[in-house]
């Protein structure tokens, strides 16, 4: 596929595109990438190498700031920016955005914690927990369709985006309240709630945001929500790992001071490699599984809040329909 995919870009006439020489979009970039790069870091290191509140947790994060604040005055005056300001600033792109980024949290996260649940909590194979995760991927596409098919029709598009970010918000509410020992019934009643939410509002969210530009705006705009996108996939992973790792620590030690002798020749950060890897005895396992089934609840219930998040944003999203030509009129406030 790969091949055929050169050949047909070969095949294809040159664009004619005038060229830009100014050098601030490429300075812009590098700085956007780099503060991303330094928060991203940040997240994962802060509570392994270093305390959050503590000198070089100030400096990560303070650096990576001062890398934004860089990027935004750099973007601000260059004639051609990577992430054109003017875009952002429109209130359908800005709450569009919020809510594709909360959207993404949700998404990783649940794909991401419900694998490892259902193989460290529950015990499953890998290839048995990715088959439990498929009332979850058949609700999102049926969704998707439904959708997909009813705003086409219609035009009509914020009653699906309230509608799916509710759901999303309550599944994973839902599966917050879980444990090792709850119904696989009830886990795919949870995720296919939640499968139906994503599916109704993820594709319908790059939809109003390409609904809402010019013509010429296009494709700056379906890149911006793409990268914001990958962008809360990314640090939602991220925190909501290092969330995983203090919480499941935390409770594995209490265990340990509840039940001297359990486990204490566990290392700390080895819980999961010592389960995935060598035989672990009764006790010791049931205590694991305990702090990893609290631990991923936990995440749950955290990503419940960029879901509220998120259906909050599509609240201000202003009704109206999608437009029929490829031209519109643009709107100050738009």
């Amino acid at each position: 596929m790969g091949v055929v995919a050169l050949l047909l870009l070969e095949c294809m006439p040159p664009l004619r595109t005038p060229v830009s020489h100014t050098g601030n979009s490429v300075l812009g970039a590098i700085l956007l990438l780099s503060s991303i790069s330094t928060l991203l870091v940040w997240v994962t290191l802060v509570g392994d190498l270093f305390e959050w509140s503590s000198w070089p947790s100030a400096t990560v994060a303070g650096g990576g700031i001062a890398l934004a604040i860089l990027a935004w005055l750099v973007e601000r005056g260059s004639t051609d920016p990577v992430v054109p300001l003017r875009i952002i600033r429109k209130r359908t792109m800005a709450l569009a955005i919020t809510a594709s980024m909360a959207v993404a949290i949700v998404t990783m996260s649940t794909l991401v914690h419900a694998a490892q649940y259902f193989q460290i909590t529950r015990g499953y194979t890998p290839t048995q927990s990715g088959a439990l995760v498929v009332p979850m991927m058949l609700g999102l596409m049926c969704a998707m369709f439904v959708s997909g098919h009813m705003v086409t029709r219609t035009g009509r598009w914020k009653g699906h985006l309230i509608v799916g970010t509710a759901l999303a918000t309550v599944g994973i509410a839902l599966l917050g309240t879980i444990n090792q020992a709850t119904s696989l019934v009830h886990l795919g009643i949870y995720m296919s709630l939640l499968g139906s939410g994503l599916g109704a509002c993820t594709q319908n969210l790059i939809l109003v945001a390409q609904d809402s530009l010019m013509y010429r705006d296009l494709g700056a705009g379906t890149s911006i929500m793409a990268f914001f996108q990958s962008l809360g996939s990314a640090a939602g992973v991220t925190f909501l790992g290092t969330l995983l790792a203090l919480k499941s620590e935390q409770v594995f030690a209490d265990g340990m001071a509840a039940h001297p002798g359990t486990g204490e020749w566990i290392g700390e950060g080895e819980i999961l490699s010592w389960i995935q890897t060598r035989p672990v005895p009764g006790p010791t396992r049931d205590l694991a599984e305990r702090a990893y089934g609290e631990a991923i609840a936990l995440t749950f219930h955290v990503s419940a809040g960029a879901a509220l998040a998120a259906f909050v944003a599509v609240l201000f999203l202003p009704a109206v329909s999608l437009r029929t030509t490829v031209g519109r009129v643009e709107a100050p406030n738009e």
